[in-house]
């Protein structure tokens, strides 16, 4: 009698059990099925899809090229997220959502570029949609973080807009070559939507190292009153430099008799790897591969034995194959005054 009630007793216990089991596989979805979800978030914006990976024209991508995408899943199951094809790219991927809520999903990148340019991709997953940029370089010397390709061109806006114009200058390389220094330095041409011209001098050694011939303040922009003698004040000096790990610095001097705000006096630039080889996102583009480099204008006073004081700093990103994508300066209240690239071509 006692081993027939204790066999009763687990077959209670089974039946139990399995009925709660096909219970749970009713009430979600499962493996089997198909899941849901978004790639928006509860306000219906896409959230930020960060490239990974150097896309090079000509090139297939590999394991390192994809798309890091938030997904939003409501229900567990298959899913399978793709873009449109741009540029002989694409981006797909499928998997199993064996969790709901947000999921960062890393979606593979196919292809290989046709044309060094800027691409837009429609990503899509269950009906939603979100978009994303990334730029296709061309190969060999063209690849590095400041191409100087002749009819290479760059056009920057000032974000936010100045109040007065201009709002936005087109640089372009040009066929004028100069021998400095045992370097050969390439002419850029900047032209404003005012129709002014400037020229500015760039050269690189071959060995991932970057340089100005110019004073010392930044590119496009200046912080001093005025150098004397005018005639001496253009050095050859690095900007950049790509075997620099994150946190070097390097300091550079301005010759003569520097001039701010009615005082005279010496100025340098303390030069600070502050990022480098991770992804930045500049005019709404993500580019995956970008040094980034701080520039601080320090100036003395004559006469003042308190050291040099800062008096202007800026970073400037330069992504891989594109050249410099952004410059941006803090101003007062917390805010920023960028310079950022809008379109690029290079040549």
């Amino acid at each position: 009698m006692k081993k027939t009630t204790l066999f009763f007793s687990f077959f209670l216990i089974a039946i139990f059990f399995s009925a709660c089991s096909k219970e749970l596989s009713l009430e979600t979805t499962g493996l089997g099925g198909s899941a849901k979800g978004t790639l928006t978030d509860s306000a219906g914006n896409c959230k930020n899809i960060i490239v990974k990976g150097g896309y090079v024209v000509g090139q297939s991508v590999g394991d390192s090229n994809y798309a890091l995408v938030n997904v939003n899943f409501t229900a567990q199951g298959k899913y399978k997220i793709t873009s449109d094809t741009v540029n002989g790219l694409w981006f797909i991927d499928s998997g199993f959502a064996t969790q709901t809520g947000a999921v960062l999903v890393k979606v593979r990148a196919k292809g290989k570029p046709i044309l060094p340019q800027k691409s837009g991709f429609v990503l899509t997953f269950n009906g939603s949609v979100c978009t994303f940029s990334l730029s296709s370089a061309n190969p060999g010397a063209n690849n590095d973080y400041f191409p100087n390709t002749f009819g290479s061109s760059w056009t920057y806006q000032f974000v936010p807009p100045l109040q007065t114009p201009p709002n936005w200058f087109t640089t372009t390389v040009l066929t004028n070559t100069y021998p400095i220094d045992t370097l050969t330095y390439f002419e850029f041409q900047q032209v404003d939507s005012m129709n002014n011209k400037a020229s500015y001098y760039f050269a690189k050694d071959g060995k991932g190292n970057y340089y100005a011939y110019s004073t010392i303040e930044f590119d496009y922009t200046t912080v001093l009153d005025s150098i004397v003698p005018v005639a001496k004040s253009y050095i050859s000096y690095p900007f950049m430099k790509e075997s620099a790990n994150v946190g070097d610095t390097w300091t550079v001097s301005q010759p003569g008799t520097s001039w701010y705000k009615g005082q005279s006096g010496t100025s340098q630039a303390l030069f600070t790897v502050i990022q480098k080889g991770t992804p930045y996102v500049a005019g709404g583009t993500t580019y995956s591969d970008v040094i980034a480099m701080k520039r601080e204008i320090q100036f003395q006073a004559s006469g003042s034995t308190t050291g040099f004081t800062k008096i202007a700093e800026g970073t400037a990103y330069y992504a891989r194959g594109t050249g410099l994508v952004d410059q941006v300066f803090p101003r007062s209240g917390g805010t920023t005054q960028a310079i950022t690239l809008k379109t690029a071509t290079i040549k």
